[in-house]
C-alpha cells in the first residue's frame, strides 16, 4: 500500500490499481496533472479577464479531477472557489484561486512521490 501522502488519499491509489493495474494508475495520475494544470491556468485567465463563467467551469473540472485521485482537500478548495464565482467578489475569488494553487503544488508533489514509489 502507498505510504501516507498528505494531499492524496492512499486508498484511492489502491482502488485505481485494483481497477486497472499500474498502467491505469499511471494514466489517471497523468490525466490529473495535465488537466488540473490546464484548468488552473484557465481559471487564472478567466479571472484576469473578469470571465467568471470560465473560472467557474475550470474550478468544476478540477473538482472532478481531484476526486478521481483522492485529492480531497484540493477538491474541497476547488468547490469553494467554484461557489465563490456565483457572487463574484474578485478579491475573494483570487484568494481562493491562490489557496487552490498552493494545494495543487502539494498534490503534485504527492503524485510525483507516488509515481516513484510505484515506478510509473
Amino acid at each position: 500500500m502507498a505510504k501516507i501522502m498528505p494531499s492524496v488519499n492512499p486508498e484511492i491509489m489502491e482502488k485505481l490499481i485494483a481497477l486497472g493495474g499500474k498502467p491505469f494508475l499511471k494514466k489517471m495520475l497523468h490525466l490529473f496533472l495535465e488537466n488540473s494544470t490546464l484548468k488552473i491556468q484557465e481559471a487564472s485567465d478567466g479571472l484576469r479577464q473578469n470571465d467568471y463563467s470560465l473560472a467557474e467551469r475550470s474550478f468544476h473540472s478540477i473538482i472532478s479531477s481531484a476526486g478521481n485521485i483522492g485529492a480531497e482537500r484540493l477538491m474541497s478548495l476547488a468547490r469553494e472557489a467554484e461557489l465563490s464565482t456565483k457572487k463574484p467578489d474578485h478579491n475573494e475569488v483570487l484568494d481562493r484561486l491562490e489557496k487552490l494553487k498552493k494545494e495543487f503544488e502539494l498534490v503534485k508533489t504527492s503524485v510525483e512521490e507516488i509515481q516513484k514509489e510505484y515506478q510509473l
